[in-house]
């Protein structure tokens, strides 16, 4: 073979390889935004639930229904439902809420008040992987 032919090889393998490098990376990149847009909504998700716990704790279910209605469904505490139920009071305090939630598969729902969860979400929670978590 003739050296044209040669370098003509050599620089068709050159650009193949840089052609894939070039590829490799952009793949990279792709996935690395994929990764960085799941961990934006991750990080709102983790926010949303703390907010919520923290509602809970101060007696402030009426906040965790105004946050809900505002996001996207699925996000904020596991409640299937939550809707404000009249019950002739004005206090805050006392407004009942219809709240339905899903506990290992069977649905509840329950009405409570902002006094009741003030009163009782307090306290030391254990997690089915026997984690203790404190509110």
């Amino acid at each position: 073979m003739d050296n044209k032919k040669l370098n003509d090889i050599e620089n068709d393998i050159k650009t193949k390889q840089k052609d894939a490098v070039k590829e490799i990376i952009r793949l990279t990149f792709e996935r690395l935004e994929e990764l960085e847009k799941s961990r934006a909504a991750i990080q709102d998700q983790i926010k949303m639930f703390k907010h919520d716990l923290f509602d809970m704790k101060d007696g402030r279910i009426d906040r965790i229904l105004e946050r809900q209605m505002m996001s996207a469904p699925g996000t904020g505490m596991s409640l299937l439902s939550i809707e404000k139920k009249p019950n002739g009071t004005d206090n805050p305090w006392y407004v009942e809420y219809k709240v339905g939630f899903d506990c290992d598969g069977v649905k509840t729902e329950i009405l409570i008040n902002n006094s009741v969860t003030k009163q009782h979400a307090a306290g030391a929670y254990k997690l089915k992987d026997g984690t203790i978590k404190y509110l």
